[in-house]
């Protein structure tokens, strides 16, 4: 059984997304064939671009603020809040710095 800190391990790359030239810093908790789990470190400001949701998706802030946003609507959220990323093109911004997880249930072919 693997075990990880989710507060210590979203310091860390809060801390490398600060670092960073691009303001962000991202890893993988878990990658398999029909799951995955990203970890999303952004500072104020920046985020991701508009892109397509590949499969059923959550978003959940583990520090700070951020914003998603589709062409129709806009959520903002804070720590603790979690959103069911809706299946459209989205985009995702920090509203202060933030720290996200991204789950994703890819799609079976």
């Amino acid at each position: 059984m693997e075990h990880v800190s989710l507060a210590q391990l979203a310091q860390h790359h809060l801390e490398q997304a600060r670092q960073a030239d691009n303001g962000k810093s991202v890893t993988t908790l878990h990658g398999s064939a029909a799951l995955r789990q990203i970890m999303l470190a952004f500072t104020s400001g920046n985020g991701l671009a508009e892109h397509p949701n590949p499969g059923e998706a959550t978003l959940q802030i583990l520090h700070g603020r951020a914003e998603l946003a589709t062409a129709s609507q806009t959520w903002e959220g804070g720590v603790g809040d979690y959103l069911v990323i809706p299946y459209e093109p989205h985009n995702l911004t920090a509203v202060e710095d933030c720290v996200v997880m991204l789950t994703v249930a890819k799609k079976r072919e």
